[in-house]
């Protein structure tokens, strides 16, 4: 694989004005961010790097281009929500500056009989 960073490709606005969707993609698609503004203020609803393409800084691109999105916008913050147990992204967000702001239990109904 090249050391080149792919280009950020601006796929299409999803839903309604205020969100992003943007991947990295060279011959197939190697990651993706989606990012959705609201009255001033921004949220990383997802964000996914193919394991392969992992350590070449295509995660870093992605957050970077989702935070300028953001700012040109005139967001104030931005929250993102991550697994306690994912290093790996807990790594990239603290690295990017973001700080965590509380700790959330996830919680599930089976919906069977």
């Amino acid at each position: 694989m090249s050391e080149e960073i792919a280009k950020l490709t601006l796929l299409v606005p999803l839903f309604e004005e205020g969100r992003l969707v943007c991947s990295v993609e060279e011959a197939a698609s190697i990651g993706h961010v989606v990012v959705m503004e609201v009255d001033g203020h921004g949220e990383i609803c997802d964000m996914w790097v193919k394991p392969e393409y992992r350590g070449w800084h295509y995660g870093s691109r992605l957050l970077e281009t989702a935070i300028q999105w953001l700012r040109d916008r005139g967001c104030e913050d931005v929250v993102l929500h991550v697994e306690t147990d994912n290093k790996v992204a807990l790594h990239l967000y603290r690295k990017a500056g973001f700080t965590e702001t509380r700790k959330e239990y996830h919680m599930r109904r089976l919906l069977g009989e």
